[in-house]
């Protein structure tokens, strides 16, 4: 996608910091076709049309809660122990490369 004035060309879309529960939903979204909405399918297709990759880098973090604040915060986030390495791999970015198309 490219804005012609500025001459700049989007090459990437890339999530970061979330979960990797919600960084699938948000590719599955791009990616649907047929869906109710209309909206998903043009974004999904014009970035297709233009070679527009996707690209994510989630974390293992556990939730931040909704009252934290970095002032109230004596340790570092601790890492989720449901999660491993192989795991994160496995479950979340093979899927993403083989039915996301990601």
């Amino acid at each position: 996608v490219t804005n012609a004035a500025a001459g700049v060309r989007l090459h990437a879309v890339s999530f970061n910091c979330a979960t990797p529960e919600a960084i699938t939903k948000a590719f599955a979204s791009i990616q649907t076709t047929g869906s109710s909405s209309s909206l998903q399918n043009d974004v999904g297709a014009l970035m297709r049309k233009e070679g527009v990759f996707l690209g994510a880098y989630a974390n293992r973090l556990t939730p931040v809660p909704d009252d934290w604040t970095l002032e109230g915060s004596e340790e570092a986030q601790a890492m989720r122990k449901d999660l491993n390495e192989r795991e994160y791999f496995e479950e979340y970015v093979s899927k993403w490369v083989r039915e996301l198309n990601v």
